[in-house]
């Protein structure tokens, strides 16, 4: 089954009767590495209904044992789990300098003169050095990823999605890894942070379901990467495309 299966209701899965059905959920959950593919059978026995506790789990549904319009919509956007790199200490207290035109400068493509305490965009709740660790990782141009002008581009969609976040969330949110470089040995080789288009975050009052309720409320984010409170952040990007979802 290609198409994704229409429930109108919530069942426990044990009681789902099409095995096309089953044999969908299965495949889906091979693709976020909770199942072997081997085991997409379309028989619903211990390993399928660990391997869908362990999916809604990590990606905050409730009733785990159960099969049901969200789950169904939650399993059709997974992706492949991603590694935790990159990752910062989260800071104790907000930036008491953030919005000034203050700390390291440099100067980059589109915008000219830029300092690590302004904001990318006004009200947008993040900094030039958030977007670009203090201005140590500035844009880096290739053909695969995007010129200098293009990645900056990027940045500035991005932080206007965030403070879309940021403003539904109404609390104070640490960015733990932004913009990587792709000089910058390190991530995926598609990464979005390499485009300048996506972010890890965290929530500095601890808040970890009302900041992924706010991710998930902005349309333009388009990739949710579902770490959470063990790991010490959520990730969101603004990829083109239909909205993604995947865990660590």
């Amino acid at each position: 089954m290609s198409k994704k299966p229409q429930l109108l209701g919530s069942v426990p899965l044990k009681d789902v009767k099409d095995r096309e059905t089953v044999r969908w959920v299965q495949a889906q959950l091979a693709v976020g590495g909770y199942l072997a593919p081997t085991d997409a059978d379309g028989l619903v026995g211990p390993k399928t209904l660990a391997a869908l506790a362990a999916f809604k789990k990590d990606f905050y549904l409730a009733f785990p044992a159960d099969l049901g319009p969200s789950t169904i919509d939650a399993l059709a956007d997974i992706e492949p789990k991603h590694e935790v790199i990159d990752q910062a200490p989260k800071p104790t207290a907000t930036n008491l300098n953030a919005g000034t035109k203050s700390g390291a400068s440099a100067t980059l493509p589109k915008v000219g003169l830029i300092y690590a305490n302004e904001m990318i965009v006004p009200g947008s709740f993040i900094t030039w050095g958030e977007m670009t660790n203090n201005l140590t990782r500035l844009p880096y141009g290739t053909s695969e990823f995007g010129s200098p002008e293009q990645v900056v581009t990027n940045m500035i969609a991005m932080a206007k999605a965030f403070g879309k976040v940021r403003t539904k969330f109404g609390s104070p949110i640490t960015i733990t890894s932004a913009y990587r470089p792709p000089n910058l040995a390190i991530g995926v080789g598609k990464s979005q942070h390499k485009y300048g288009r996506a972010l890890d975050v965290s929530p500095l009052n601890g808040d970890y379901q009302g900041l992924l309720d706010a991710i998930r409320a902005v349309p333009e984010v388009k990739g949710v990467g579902l770490a959470g409170p063990s790991k010490g952040f959520w990730h969101l990007d603004i990829r083109p495309g239909s909205r993604v979802s995947f865990s660590y």
